[in-house]
């Protein structure tokens, strides 16, 4: 089914790369949240912050509550660049499947005009519309759903270990070492 669809997405291809550059930077961003969150974190539990915050508000507890603000200002951020790049990336994504499919059923329509009447005979013309109609709209959704929601999680898994091996390379080969299990299991 997708060598059928190539030749009709290879016209929009420049703009599939830039879906492809959008969906890359929604899918950063969406990684990044978690990275600043742990950064706050640890701002907080620091053996510094943690001493003093038993008792009474201290100097060092006064001390932590604007870089607590610039870490929860710079987390909105990062939320908010994600929520318009990932937006951006799926009304994109959404015109160039709806082109390609009128491509599409434009290549429809000029094959049905071409046929004998003899084939309309046999076949019904409600019967065609509703195939076409259908079939296109299933085409669709499977190009702007299915594809890239497996491109965007292929994307997030890589950055996913690729984070996990920058704080921890033991960690990220034992949950490499445990992938083949969880693969067959979620094959059967």
């Amino acid at each position: 089914a997708l060598r059928g669809l190539l030749p009709l997405l290879s016209p929009h291809r420049h703009r599939l790369y830039i879906n492809l550059v959008l969906l890359i930077v929604a899918n950063g961003l969406s990684l990044l949240s978690p990275v600043v969150i742990q950064k706050t974190v640890d701002l907080v539990t620091s053996p510094a912050s943690t001493t003093a915050g038993i008792g009474l508000p201290t100097a060092a507890v006064d001390a932590l509550i604007p870089q607590i603000m610039w870490m929860s200002l710079i987390y909105v951020v990062v939320l908010l660049a994600f929520l318009v790049a990932n937006y951006a990336q799926r009304v994109h994504l959404e015109v160039i499947g709806q082109d390609v499919i009128t491509d599409l059923k434009q290549r429809c329509f000029n094959h049905v005009v071409g046929l004998s009447v003899s084939f309309f005979d046999r076949n019904p013309v409600g019967r065609l519309l509703s195939r076409v109609e259908s079939d296109g709209e299933a085409l669709r959704q499977f190009f702007s759903s299915v594809v890239v929601l497996i491109i965007g999680d292929a994307l997030k898994l890589i950055g996913i270990f690729a984070i996990l091996f920058y704080y921890s390379w033991r960690l990220t080969l034992a949950v490499l070492a445990l992938a083949p299990i969880v693969i067959v299991l979620i094959y059967f």
